[in-house]
């Protein structure tokens, strides 16, 4: 009977290990500058790595505990009329692995994104989306490190 419930503790044991492993606890997420370090783009099989414009390497992205996110634009401009920061809220599908942020900008109103989260810890996100190109579809990922 003692090795029967030590079995079945061992296997409630290993099942709640994988469930961690594969859905990110958020809380690395919260209260941490995350940086845009590179973009990859793949179509049709190709790999393309672009760089981070030198405008955006001090920008980065503030997510809070209160769902709230803000994209802070550092004191490197793309363009004359960047604002300081946009603001918007974020929330986390964990069945899924999908980050939605929805953006609050005067025109357009809104813009909402969902990103497959394919890494996650206290100091590097990956975040994955897909675009309709051309020639078909384009995996867009996105690595950030926390500073």
């Amino acid at each position: 009977m003692r090795k029967v419930f030590l079995f079945g503790l061992l296997i409630l044991l290993f099942s709640a290990c994988s469930k961690e492993s594969k859905n990110p606890d958020t809380k690395s997420l919260v209260d941490q500058h995350w940086y845009l370090t590179s973009i990859r783009f793949t179509e049709n099989g190709k790999t393309m790595d672009d760089p981070v414009p030198a405008c955006q390497k001090d920008d980065f992205i503030l997510f809070k505990a209160d769902r709230s996110v803000s994209q802070n634009y550092g004191t490197d401009k793309c363009s004359s009329d960047e604002s300081g920061s946009a603001n918007g809220v974020w929330s986390y599908d964990s069945e899924k692995q999908r980050l939605i942020i929805t953006m609050q900008f005067v025109l357009p109103p809104t813009d909402r994104k969902e990103y497959r989260v394919t890494e996650l810890s206290s100091t590097r996100l990956g975040l994955e989306t897909e675009l309709q190109g051309l020639d078909g579809k384009i995996v867009v990922h996105y690595s950030y490190q926390a500073k």
